[in-house]
């Protein structure tokens, strides 16, 4: 009779214990609820969230990546005082300034080279010349409070590696930023991931 059924079931299940009640759905194909469901953070999610706070914490300007004690020879000087200059710093090239500070121009040594072997002048004459004879002037300049993002694009746009760095009225010349700053800037704060 199915009356004699059902007590002998109820009495056949009712052994299994508390903490066996996992197991047994487990049996019967269904899966045991975790008692906290976490939901894992992956690498990239990770990876995403440390460079939003990189980015985030370095608010760095152009200000902040000239040197220190910037190197800059003076309109007046000779070439060969210039060159000096350059050897002693261990620099290719040079801002040029006047008297009140005024940018004029940038005097690349290699550039000199090309030229004193080109012109017809003796290399000793040539030496004895002004360096603002010898000037290369800027493209572009760079305003003292450009982010990171502006300075690499304004590099992306330009041939030469140098960069002057003026005021909001381009009146101040606050110094002469390179390439290789703002590389080793972003190399060192940033990672390999940033470049030009």
């Amino acid at each position: 009779m199915p009356g004699d059924v059902r007590p002998a079931t109820l009495a056949r299940e009712s052994h299994i214990k508390p903490a066996d009640a996992s197991a047994a759905g487990h049996v019967h194909g269904t899966q045991p609820v975790p008692q906290k469901a976490t939901p894992p953070i992956s690498k990239a999610h990770k990876a995403y969230q440390t460079e939003k706070k990189r980015d985030k914490a370095d608010e760095s300007t152009a200000e902040d990546l000239l040197p220190k004690n910037p190197v800059v020879a003076c309109v007046g000087q000779s070439v060969d005082e210039v060159l000096s200059l350059l050897e002693m710093a261990g620099l290719s090239f040079v801002a040029v300034v006047d008297e009140q500070h005024t940018f004029r121009g940038v005097f690349m040594k290699e550039q000199f080279l090309q030229y004193a072997f080109e012109d017809h002048k003796t290399k000793a004459a040539l030496l004895k010349m002004k360096v603002e004879n010898f000037l290369t002037p800027a493209r572009t300049s760079v305003d003292v409070g450009s982010d990171l993002v502006g300075l690499v694009r304004q590099f992306a746009n330009v041939p030469e590696v140098w960069l002057p760095v003026f005021d909001l009225e381009n009146t101040k010349f606050f110094g002469l930023l390179t390439q290789k700053d703002l590389l080793l800037h972003l190399h060192k704060n940033r990672g390999l991931d940033v470049w030009i």
